[in-house]
């Protein structure tokens, strides 16, 4: 009986409990689908050739549940990128992608964790494009002449419905020295190392023209602006106290940290005056580390509407848990300045760079790195080469450096000027001292440090901020125990470094070797024939001085342990060396210690060697060499030897000649000119990097072309009838 009555209990104890919860079940509000957002309408429409297509996809569950992505008639070679919250969808339609009457429909679709989905259609008309070559090359290009390596790009078209396209670079639209070869059927490599002399001209530019012999040509003009040294590279100090004196032409607030799906859109403001005088904008940008090597910038022509400054850096789209530090600049271009103005190209910030941190969409914590968080575990501040750190809100970097008896280093710290970025400067008794000087300018912290002639003392270096990358380094200015009395050609221990030498004669007195590992560098401009001397004077008892000469093929490998094409090495006073050049293009001088250091003086000096086709007799009027309808190429001119060459001319039948100017001198001042026995007749037009011609005899007689000009060039010479 007993057990009948606790089974009955026990089933109206279930039938009670299926009640309750399904009376609570009713009351629990229905699983709701995400929210689902486009970038983009339900009907587009692109071009194969000149549009991307590119949606970016964003969904929220109403629950605060995980979000799936997933796009249904994805074609084959588009790309799909999924987040937590956002995906991206990517497409570069070729000529078989076209769609006839019936669009593509991709659907877009989200789910939620419970299964509930929400979709969106968009139909896609791809048009096919006209045909016509499009260059996939940059239209600029900035590149660091101290890097000690040639620029070398890449120069691409797309063209789906030819199988090769004609490249090709005009001579008249290149500076003189470049080279380019197409190596695909659609693709060629341009090559350029700029002579000492073209480095004094800040922009330069070449052509390029693509042909698939069934449309017109096109065209694409390639500006190269050569940096002038300002903070990259760990190469030249940043201005330390920069002043910022009147309006500055670029303004710009710099980027935050970065967590989207989206480009980095970059925008800034010119001033009255620059947006009067400047063509175009250009953003530069790079990954890589900047601040200690040579790197491939990446860049976009900015769009300007009146003062207004518009670009943006690609999403590097990264995996949560990384991050990665990006460095751009802003920078601006007078296409119609004069060759050697020094504001035909203007960057900001002007002697450092601008930076942000960029993370994963899905990211939200600040990643910091291994910088250390008190005075006790300070991280070491390395010797001439920047570090890249990162310091995030709430959190402090502590860095130290030991200066040595007698020692001055430059401690530098630079960073995006208006990130909330601060830097403190402490003692080894952890005592703040007022010494860090920011410029007003950009963002850069300065601080000399000192130690006694009695000995090390170690100081200690905060930085506070909000998510912001920040780089550091020291620079050791003079060694313990004396001043070195070199300091005004320092630094040139590396080729990237050297210390340019533009006469022809040249000479350098009181220089030195510092210490034991310590070498100058010097670097000028040799054309193929030329004689380079070198006299190094110096008391060997002192200490032993060595040099050698390195040819531009050997520029990759300028150090104490290498050979060169010629040297000097004895256990005398002084050393000498001669060498003639067998290539044309940048010599490296290299003076260095074999035991101790010492002082010295140094002579380089170039003579112009003209043996070329025609001798070396041709330096007159009087003697010039005869020539015949042809072109004449590596031809060599002397500084204040011009050559002459001697041609018949008949009545009223039009003459063309060109010189170009293959190596050496600025074709602006180069003169070409046609005489006759009673003087000159006519002078040629400069035409890109030649000189044109055209003359039309009114007689027949014996005229003169005469080449000439204030510096050494290698130059080709075209005569036609």
């Amino acid at each position: 009986m007993r057990t009948r009555r606790l089974s009955l209990l026990l089933a109206l104890f279930v039938a009670l409990l299926a009640t309750f919860s399904a009376s609570c079940g009713a009351d629990a509000p229905p699983n709701e689908a995400p929210s689902l957002t486009l970038s983009v309408g339900s009907e587009e429409t692109y071009v194969v050739g000149e549009d991307v297509v590119q949606i970016q996809v964003t969904a929220k569950d109403p629950e605060g549940g995980n979000v799936s992505f997933d796009v249904i008639n994805r074609p084959s070679r588009a790309e799909f990128q999924t987040f937590a919250s956002s995906a991206l969808f990517s497409w570069d339609p070729i000529t078989s992608d076209v769609t006839e009457d019936e669009p593509l429909r991709l659907i877009f679709v989200a789910t939620d964790s419970q299964g509930a989905s929400t979709e969106r259609v968009v139909n896609l008309t791809i048009h096919a494009g006209n045909g016509t070559p499009r260059f996939l090359t940059a239209s600029s290009k900035l590149y660091d002449p101290n890097s000690n390596k040639p620029l070398e790009f890449e120069v691409e078209v797309r063209d789906d419905d030819s199988r090769d396209v004609d490249l090709q670079m005009p001579a008249d639209k290149a500076p003189a020295g470049a080279s380019f070869e197409q190596t695909g059927p659609k693709i060629g490599t341009f090559t350029w190392s700029p002579s000492v002399q073209q480095r004094d001209k800040r922009v330069h530019s070449v052509t390029f023209v693509a042909d698939d012999r069934q449309t017109e040509p096109v065209t694409l003009k390639v500006s190269i602006i050569l940096q002038n040294g300002g903070g990259g590279g760990g190469t030249t100090d940043p201005d330390p106290v920069g002043s910022c004196e009147g309006e500055q032409p670029i303004a710009h607030d710099p980027l935050g940290a970065q967590r989207t799906i989206e480009d980095y859109e970059v925008e800034a403001t010119f001033s009255s005056t620059a947006a009067a005088k400047y063509d175009l904008a250009y953003l530069f940008w790079s990954t890589d580390d900047v601040m200690n090597q040579e790197v491939e910038w990446g860049s976009t022509e900015m769009k300007i509407d009146g003062t207004e400054l518009r670009g943006a850096i690609p999403n590097l789209l990264l995996p949560a848990g990384e991050s990665q530090t990006v460095y751009y600049s802003i920078c601006a271009m007078d296409e119609d300045a004069a060759e050697d103005a020094e504001d035909a190209f203007i960057c900001a910030p002007g002697g450092s760079y601008f930076t942000f941190n960029a993370y994963s969409p899905d990211e939200t914590a600040c990643l910091d790195d291994a910088a250390g968080a008190s005075f006790g575990s300070a991280t070491p501040i390395p010797d001439d080469v920047w570090a890249e750190q990162t310091v995030c809100s709430g959190t402090a970097d502590f860095h130290q450096f030991t200066v040595e008896a007698g020692e001055i280093v430059d401690l530098y710290v630079t960073y995006s000027l208006g990130q909330d970025v601060d830097v403190k400067l402490y003692d080894d008794a952890e005592k703040q001292r007022d010494l860090v000087e920011f410029s007003e300018c950009y963002g850069v912290a300065y601080i000399p440090l000192e130690a006694p002639e009695s000995g090390q003392k170690t100081w200690f270096v905060e930085v506070t901020g909000a998510d912001a990358p920040y780089q550091i380094t020291a620079w050791r200015q003079q060694g313990g125990g004396g001043t070195c009395g070199d300091e005004a050609n320092e630094p040139n221990d590396t080729a990237a470094d050297a210390t340019l030498v533009f006469d022809e004669i040249a000479l350098f007195e009181g220089a030195a070797i510092c210490t034991e590992d310590d070498v100058d560098i010097y670097a000028f401009d040799v054309l193929a024939g030329d004689t380079v001397d070198a006299l190094l004077e110096f008391i060997h008892a002192d200490g032993d001085l060595d040099m050698t000469l390195y040819a531009p093929s050997q520029s990759d490998n300028v150090s104490m342990d290498s050979f060169g094409v010629a040297d000097a090495w004895s256990t005398n006073d002084d050393e000498e060396l001669s060498h003639v050049a067998q290539e044309s293009g940048i010599y490296h001088l290299l003076v260095m210690s074999s035991d101790t250091p010492n002082t010295y003086d140094l002579t380089i000096s170039k003579t112009c060697g003209d043996d070329d086709t025609f001798g070396t007799s041709n330096h007159s009027q009087s003697s010039p060499a005869l020539i015949t309808p042809g072109t004449y190429s590596d031809l060599k001119m002397c500084a204040g030897q011009p050559d002459w060459y001697e041609r018949t001319g008949f009545a009223d039948q039009v003459v063309l000649a060109e010189v170009v100017v293959q190596q050496g001198a600025r074709v602006s001042d180069v003169e070409f000119s046609v005489w006759d026995a009673n003087g000159l007749i006519d002078s040629a037009t400069v035409n890109g990097d030649r000189l044109e011609l055209e003359f039309t005899p009114t007689t027949q007689a014996q005229y003169f072309y005469k080449v000439s000009g204030p510096s050494s060039m290698i130059y080709e010479l075209t005569y036609l009838d």
